[in-house]
């Protein structure tokens, strides 16, 4: 009927680098990093080439707005209006002891920052890379380099729609 509206949103685009090579991919909500295994890993964080810190639990969410009411939400980070072009990184189970000091909250980017995430140790010789849900296994991962892309979709939406009343009616 023509009732709809067209929503520009940007895609995040990761640049996951193993000893070997480098493999391009986009999300629309998030990329999740995380060990292969059940247990802790252990995470360098820096943004714009500056260290923020070692990052030790269960991994990492780096969102977008549209991401922000996905895992990233059940994980306790922030709802976004999606029409702020940020990134939102969120720690998933950290650990904040005496021996690791890992952030508790989620961290908001500018559209323009630079994220990049490497393991700390050696030993972190296998990740788990999750984007959009789709799982990805790498060995001897380098680094993953995180941004806002300059690829958007279009979404289709009822002429209706409003994010906040969405917001309020499925998860307030």
């Amino acid at each position: 009927k023509g009732d709809y509206v067209t929503q520009e949103i940007p895609l995040l685009q990761a640049s996951i680098c193993t000893k070997d090579n480098c493999n391009d991919t986009f999300a629309i909500n998030e990329v999740v990093i995380k060990g292969d295994k059940s247990r802790t890993i252990h995470l360098k964080l820096n943004i714009n080439n500056n260290h923020v810190q070692n990052f030790s639990g269960d991994g990492l969410i780096i969102s977008t707005s549209t991401g922000s009411t996905a895992y990233n939400y059940a994980v306790g980070g922030s709802i976004v209006d999606t029409s702020l072009n940020v990134m939102q990184i969120a720690p998933v189970a950290p650990i904040n002891t005496n021996a690791y000091r890992s952030f508790t909250s989620s961290i908001i980017c500018s559209d323009d920052s630079i994220v990049e995430v490497s393991p700390e140790c050696d030993f972190e010789n296998s990740t788990l890379i999750v984007v959009d849900g789709m799982e990805y296994y790498f060995k001897e991962l380098n680094n993953i380099i995180l941004s806002i892309s300059d690829i958007k979709i279009k979404l289709l939406r009822t002429s209706n729609y409003e994010f906040w009343s969405r917001v309020s009616e499925k998860f307030l």
